[in-house]
């Protein structure tokens, strides 16, 4: 018996190598002593779509008992579409089980397209381990925790299931990256990592805490370990990026992954991602202990420079504290990669101002080394299931999507775009938009590749320089050149 994985592509051009599909390697190893083969399809290495239907003819045969696939709320979902099409068009009666973070956000519409049989939402490995087994012995899928199902011509939906132990599963070994061609991965290299699940605050713009029901369960230093140096001995990878939403929230674990990782000898530089609440409350003996063990950079969502727009956002922390807690980590040469947001609901001027500000206090702290210091801008984005989405004038909103897939679409083909993300053209949008263009001309590592893209820059820098943040000049210009390429 064998359950076959499809990996969306995440873009629709990847780079190689690239990171390992980690959510469908923590499924794999669920399967790895229950007599269940798997194989993985990786939509970013097969992309066109002959090649992708000969990949799927020669995966798919008698023994196979289901197609998993797992997708964000991105371009994947629309390579998911493609893949879901295809395979339904060839064998029809193969169940597809769909789960990831899209699923849990959306599974009530997407268990209602033609194309699925079974969504898995939420924490997904003993769920879907459970619909493998009971597909494989053909009986019904009912008191499953944590999925909806078809039976017949009815949506079935089942209880949540509650965050589960970590300890209690399969260890994720190096036996499971067997089931990748890993010329196109880079696990040598850059190894990514999740020791948690869950998040315990309560920020209302973040899917992550709503669905989680604001739990968090990490697995246990010692079984971290375990996994880092199995992994570490295989491919002898120089950095180790821990993909957890929130890693630091119980500091007694952290201190035994460092000690862990330092009595093991296990040579890595490792990231993760934390909060200026709990970086503001380190003393100098555990950031100096991050620092021995390897920690080269902390990932913190900073979100705004306002008191007024993080108390509307329920982030939990505190504008006048984000100096300080990058102080306190500058000292010790760790590095951050800070996100911000603009264009939230109510932001004014002042309040994208300070954000800058906040952004620029940072860049001269660490005296704008852009490898240390490492800023991304990003257009809020009221997603459903939270709780800012529900308090949104959605008259004021119209242009958001409407359905699952249109959501994916949407966070391609809009909020990506970094050049144009507001619409509506109002004073506010405008200055908020001005500030993606104060990050490509600072804030980016990446240099210009034309004249056009030069004069832009230097205006930005200009601006960031003088303070001049009202008036984006160089967004209309742009728009100006770009409208003018068009016409031509």
């Amino acid at each position: 018996m064998k359950v076959l994985f499809y990996y969306p592509a995440v873009t629709p051009r990847t780079d190689f190598p690239t990171w390992e599909p980690l959510q469908i390697l923590y499924l794999a190893r669920m399967m790895r002593d229950k007599d269940i083969d798997v194989e993985i399809i990786d939509g970013r290495i097969t992309s066109t779509h002959e090649e992708l239907k000969t990949r799927f003819l020669e995966a798919i045969d008698n023994s196979t008992i289901c197609l998993g696939i797992t997708s964000l709320t991105c371009y994947q979902m629309i390579d998911a579409v493609r893949a879901m099409n295809l395979v339904k068009s060839l064998f029809p009666n193969l169940p597809i089980v769909f789960g990831g973070w899209h699923a849990s956000i959306f599974s009530e519409e997407i268990i209602k397209m033609n194309q699925v049989d079974i969504v898995v939402a939420g924490q997904g490995e003993n769920s879907f381990l459970e619909v493998v087994q009971r597909l494989s012995l053909k009986e019904s899928l009912s008191g499953i925790k944590g999925i909806l199902w078809k039976s017949s011509s009815r949506i079935v939906k089942e209880k949540e299931r509650e965050l589960e132990s970590l300890d209690a599963m399969p260890n994720l070994l190096s036996d499971e990256f067997k089931l990748l061609d890993l010329k196109y991965y880079q696990c040598n290299k850059i190894m990514y990592y999740m020791s948690s699940v869950g998040c315990p605050y309560s920020c209302n713009y973040c899917c992550v805490g709503a669905d989680s029901k604001k739990k968090w369960i990490g697995l246990s230093s010692e079984n971290v370990i375990f996994e880092i140096e199995n992994l570490w001995n295989t491919f002898k990878f120089k950095e180790l990026i821990f993909w957890d939403n929130v890693f630091f929230i119980n500091k007694k674990r952290v201190e035994g992954i460092c000690h862990g990782l330092i009595q093991k000898k296990i040579d890595i530089a490792w990231s993760a991602h934390g909060r200026i609440n709990e970086v503001i409350s380190w003393d100098d003996t555990f950031i100096e202990l991050l620092r021995k063990s390897g920690c080269k950079s902390i990932f913190i969502g900073v979100e705004s420079g306002s008191q007024n727009i993080l108390d509307r956002l329920n982030k939990g922390i505190k504008a006048r504290d984000v100096i300080p807690a990058l102080k306190k980590l500058r000292k010790y040469g760790i590095g951050v990669a800070v996100n911000y947001m603009v264009g939230l609901p109510g932001e004014t001027h002042n309040d994208i101002k300070q954000t800058i500000g906040s952004i620029m206090g940072g860049l001269k702290l660490y005296g704008f080394d852009l490898n240390l210091f490492q800023v991304f801008i990003y257009k809020f984005v009221p997603f459903p299931k939270t709780e800012v989405y529900r308090q949104l004038d959605h008259l004021t909103y119209s242009d958001l999507p409407s359905d699952s897939t249109e959501w994916a679409k949407y966070i391609h083909y809009k909020v990506n775009d970094g050049m144009e993300p507001w619409e509506k053209e109002n004073s506010n949008s405008l200055f908020a938009s001005s500030v993606f263009f104060l990050w490509k001309g600072y804030l980016t590592k990446k240099p210009p590749e034309s004249f056009k893209q030069r004069v832009l820059m230097k205006i930005a820098r200009s601006r960031l320089s003088t303070g001049f943040y009202r008036f984006p000049i160089e967004w209309h210009l742009w728009k100006l050149l770009r409208k003018k390429s068009i016409n031509e």
